[in-house]
């Protein structure tokens, strides 16, 4: 599979010529023609009936942030994940004052770095590995430090019992 210098799948003509004929919304993706961008935005009004434009960063023109937008606008995860409201599913984890208080100061660092669909994410992959009985690792690093991926199940350190402070994850 070819991908781009920051290891993303890059789309093949035929792949984005399948991906229409199926009717997926192909503005997202990333070809790995540049010519094939361009003409994709010369042509999709008039051949396709509808406006979309694709962006391209091989093309050199994108920065970071407006990358980062791009890669982060749409998670292959089921709508239910999509739409599932984190902070309350984290605030019903809670069950004291000390756990809701440091829920609403991750949460409100998680949504300032506009990472809520990252947590969407992570609620879906621990859904999925539970349901596939599949095991993974107690926690390490930095992350341990983040009492909301405690509850979310990601990892199995307490960050309040262990007084690890949040900084030391989301610096």
């Amino acid at each position: 599979m070819i991908t781009d210098k920051y290891s993303n799948p890059l789309l093949t003509k035929e792949d984005g010529r399948r991906a229409l004929l199926y009717g997926h919304s192909i503005s997202n993706a990333i070809l790995d023609d540049e010519e094939e961008v361009r003409l994709f935005n010369k042509n999709s009004e008039q051949i396709l009936g509808v406006a979309e434009r694709m962006l391209n960063p091989l093309d050199g023109n994108m920065d970071v942030q407006a990358y980062h937008d791009l890669c982060a606008a749409d998670w292959n995860i089921p709508e239910f994940y999509k739409i599932l409201n984190v902070e309350s599913f984290l605030l019903a984890k809670c069950k004291t004052e000390i756990e809701i208080e440091r829920v609403n100061l991750e949460y409100a660092m998680f949504k300032e770095r506009k990472l809520i669909p990252l947590l969407q994410f992570l609620v879906f992959i621990v859904d999925h590995m539970r349901d596939e009985d599949i095991v993974w690792g107690v926690g390490r690093g930095s992350s341990v430090a983040s009492y909301c991926l405690y509850l979310l199940g990601v990892h199995k350190v307490d960050s309040i019992k262990y007084e690890l402070p949040i900084e030391e994850f989301l610096k």
